[in-house]
């Protein structure tokens, strides 16, 4: 993520690969990369650049305008009532905004439903 964004004619290792196979599996692989990259950026950065309000404004821009819906769920009264042992861990964090826990919920909708 931080190279990406800071040495832009780095941002790519790879340019350019060949494929000479089932057009199908090349997308599963693209998909799987797509997601591999979503997860090393919310989980490989640095913990002060992703604490939880920035995954979510992460999450929400990555899907924005597709099949899957975010939901956002936060705030320590709200998470004692309904997860009281994610509230217990997010206790001493809550007291900081931007430590401040938040429990994000992805729901795909096949088109046409």
């Amino acid at each position: 993520l931080e190279m990406r964004e800071s040495v832009k004619e780095r941002a790519k290792k790879v340019n350019l690969i060949g494929w000479n196979g089932d057009k199908e599996v090349l997308e599963y692989a693209v998909n799987i990369e797509a997601g591999r990259v979503v997860c090393r950026d919310i989980g490989g950065s640095d913990p002060e650049r992703m604490a939880p309000p920035r995954v979510e404004e992460y999450v929400r821009e990555v899907f924005k305008g597709t099949n899957i819906s975010v939901e956002v769920e936060k705030g320590q009264d709200h998470l004692e009532k309904e997860y009281p042992c994610m509230a217990a861990v997010n206790r001493a964090a809550s007291v900081i905004d931007r430590h401040n826990g938040r429990l994000i919920w992805l729901r795909y909708s096949c088109e046409g439903t």
